[in-house]
């Protein structure tokens, strides 16, 4: 289940399809988690091949991230059955 947004380009694309603030090549992946997110639930349906789902270490609270391509993630908090905080980033 979708919980909350820290990133408003991802909040927009979800709530109103608005593509504005996520690169092109990144769009059919994007896409793809935000649709497992909010299919999801518990945090092992996420645990799909090709998108690398691993927790971050050394966050607090504990931020799982999901690999778009190349260094860009979308990175969320799993809390109570839907994910949370839920981010677009090259944390790299």
């Amino acid at each position: 289940m979708i919980g909350t947004f820290r990133s408003k380009a991802l909040k927009r694309l979800w709530d109103k399809a608005q593509e504005k603030g996520i690169k092109g090549d990144h769009l059919g992946r994007v896409k793809a988690i935000l649709s497992m997110l909010a299919a999801a639930d518990a945090l092992k349906d996420l645990n799909v091949p090709g998108f690398y789902l691993h927790s971050l270490p050394g966050r607090k609270p504990v931020r799982h991230s999901m690999r778009i391509t190349g260094n860009w993630r979308i990175t969320f908090e799993w809390s109570e059955g839907a994910a949370d905080k839920i981010d677009y980033e090259d944390y790299h």
